[in-house]
């Protein structure tokens, strides 16, 4: 598991300021700081292991507050993460589930599902306007087994395999 804290994000704020930075909850300082590091990749991933070891269930450092859009994408996200992973309760041939979280500006696509031996399954995808691309994705990336954080335009919709394909092709 990745140390909270990495290397890319000690380039652009130390852990204290940036557990002060974050203890306050979302405010416009905090998107100051996000839009600094929002394409640097490896940045975001070390700030999505921070910010969750900062709100951590059990052990909290900060009481996040994000703003309604926030806490709405957050509802969504993790029902959609509670109704996949009652989906594959028991099945040994999961490897564990992903969200992958591409931001294209003012848009995000996010896509979830599952590993399998065969490669990846999607069990959802859609695009939305977000206001913030880094806690978009460090805000609910804790759901999920596997979390990617990706930059690029919008690409062109390509339909999945169905899972009923999949099931026969087994």
């Amino acid at each position: 598991m990745k140390e909270p804290g990495g290397a890319a994000l000690k380039r652009y704020i130390s852990e204290d300021d940036l557990t002060s930075l974050l203890s306050h909850g979302y405010r416009e300082e905090v998107r100051a700081f996000t839009r600094q590091i929002e394409s640097d990749i490896s940045a975001v991933l070390d700030f999505q292991t921070f910010f969750d070891s900062l709100h951590d269930v059990e052990q909290p450092v900060i009481n996040w507050a994000g703003s309604d859009e926030q806490c709405q994408r957050m509802d969504k996200i993790v029902l959609e993460s509670v109704e996949l992973n009652d989906f594959l309760e028991d099945n040994p041939n999961v490897y564990g589930t992903y969200l992958k979280a591409s931001n294209h500006g003012p848009e995000m696509t996010f896509e979830i599902g599952w590993g399998c031996s065969y490669g990846r399954v999607v069990w959802n995808r859609w695009t939305e306007k977000v206001d913030d691309p880094v806690i978009a994705f460090s805000d609910v990336a804790f759901a999920f087994d596997i979390k990617e954080y990706r930059c690029g335009v919008l690409g062109t919709f390509r339909p999945e395999v169905t899972l009923i394909a999949v099931a026969l092709t087994s």
